[in-house]
């Protein structure tokens, strides 16, 4: 059986990483943080997967503002919801175009399978997006687009005070004229704690998006067939038994039609004592 440890370890991770429910909640738990995130871009990866610069001056980069929230229903099933509020910037030598509102909220709930012998978890989720914004205004927020989401990650732990979380993850963005897109993303993620107080993580995550439109912009949240890489580093240092902040850095070391992103994040995790 897994220590309380590792199970604390999953708990947290499964919060901070792309505020995935891979663990569950409990039920009658409710979980809220609110998370901080900055990312920006000067090249961008060409069709070729070529670096290509964005010109002098230019570049596109995001500062946002997310609050999640959790709800465990039962002892098996979460509901969450991610409500991101973002200020696009995007520009080059001769303008500076920005942006800022709410992007696409996304509600799912999550269906935690466990091993008879508590050892493995494997979870099913299903979600939508719904775009709180309207019409089409550059830098964007998003597609403006309805999303259906469907995925599924295998949660162990392959050695001691440590984690690992597969994940796969299917969006369809359901778009007027049809352009989608579809976009698949599957990565890997090993973390470990020590003492309990301090958790490290690594992850990498691929991503490939598919579309008939295969237009590609500098406004990088209007792209819709591209590819890309995530490398993610994170440390999470636990104040107490109700709070914990997580950091996070990432870079994308490969794309197609994508930016070559670089970014931090910063969350802050607490229970609700409700």
């Amino acid at each position: 059986m897994i220590t309380k440890r590792v199970i604390l370890t999953f708990f947290i991770a499964s919060l901070v990483l792309n505020a995935r429910a891979d663990f569950p909640f409990g039920k009658g738990r409710r979980i809220l943080f609110p998370s901080f995130a900055f990312s920006s871009a000067q090249r961008n990866y060409d069709r070729n997967g070529s670096t290509v610069s964005m010109g002098q001056g230019g570049g596109f980069s995001s500062t946002s503002f997310a609050l999640f929230f959790g709800y465990g229903i039962s002892r098996n099933l979460d509901f969450s919801a991610n409500i991101p509020f973002a200020n696009q910037v995007l520009k080059n030598s001769a303008a500076k175009l920005t942006n800022a509102g709410f992007g696409d909220a996304h509600f799912s709930l999550a269906y935690h399978i466990p091993s008879e012998d508590l050892k493995n978890f494997l979870t099913l989720k299903a979600g939508v997006y719904v775009p709180m914004y309207a019409g089409a205004v550059t830098p964007s927020l998003g597609y403006g687009n309805n999303g259906l989401s469907l995925g599924a990650n295998y949660s162990f732990s392959p050695y001691k005070d440590g984690f690992c979380i597969a994940d796969l993850t299917h969006i369809r963005y359901f778009a007027d004229d049809g352009s989608g897109p579809n976009v698949t993303s599957y990565g890997i993620t090993f973390g470990k704690s020590f003492n309990v107080f301090h958790l490290f993580t690594v992850g990498l995550t691929h991503t490939k998006s598919t579309s008939v439109n295969k237009n590609f912009s500098f406004d990088l949240p209007q792209n819709r067939d591209f590819s890309t890489g995530r490398l993610t580093l994170g440390y999470g240092r636990r104040a107490n038994r109700m709070m914990m902040p997580f950091f996070q850095v990432y870079y994308t070391p490969y794309g197609r039609n994508a930016g070559v992103s670089y970014g931090a994040s910063l969350s802050i995790i607490s229970k609700l004592p409700l």
